[in-house]
């Protein structure tokens, strides 16, 4: 039973380190990723009813709790991470591979050497490497079904060269809204 325990406790904690790997550092969502994650909490829960079960100094309706709770997360984990892939799909659809069908609208593009800085319920955020001036966020909102409603994209403007103006219109930001629903419109405003 000692061996069991040791490979178990290994086991997972090379799952919980791939899972958490490919949260912080995968741009994309595959269904490769999503039953990596759902074998990895099998597998911790075959391991927990396993010992549950050699356990011989608790009753038997204990270990008949403990058991059915085990598996009342595993169903409530298990439907989240589906949950959060198929979101995390959806956000995807709208990524770089979305790039083809802004050109077509005139909406500002997501360049090959952005990132995502945030996912969140309904919206991703994509950001610049290193941009001093220029293009540096594009903010993407989503509705429940799957599509697109609106693009905010964030840009940084050059300083002037007039030494008499105030600092603080040095650091202006331009925001460009694009509706999905038709109308696009820009707002200055003063940045930080």
């Amino acid at each position: 039973m000692k061996k069991f325990r040791v490979v178990f406790i290994i086991i997972v904690g090379l799952s919980f380190a791939a899972m958490g790997y490919t949260q912080v550092y995968s741009e994309t969502q595959s269904v490769y990723l999503l039953a990596l994650e759902l074998i990895g909490l099998v597998v911790l829960f075959i391991g927990l009813i396993v010992t549950i079960i050699s356990n011989e100094g608790k009753s038997k309706i204990y270990k008949v709790f403990i058991i059915c709770s085990y598996l009342f997360l595993l169903g409530f984990l298990g439907r989240q991470d589906i949950t959060e892939y198929k979101e995390m799909t959806c956000q995807d659809k709208y990524g770089r591979s979305f790039n083809l069908a802004r050109r077509r609208l005139g909406v500002p593009e997501i360049p090959a050497d952005w990132h995502i800085f945030g996912r969140g319920n309904g919206f991703v955020s994509w950001v610049a490497n290193k941009t001093d001036i220029g293009h540096k966020v594009k903010h993407i909102e989503i509705d429940s079904s799957c599509r697109i409603e609106v693009e905010d994209d964030g840009y940084k403007l050059k300083p002037p060269r007039a030494p008499w103006l105030k600092p603080c219109l040095y650091r202006q930001k331009l925001w460009r809204r694009f509706h999905y629903m038709g109308q696009a419109f820009w707002h200055l405003l003063p940045g930080r």
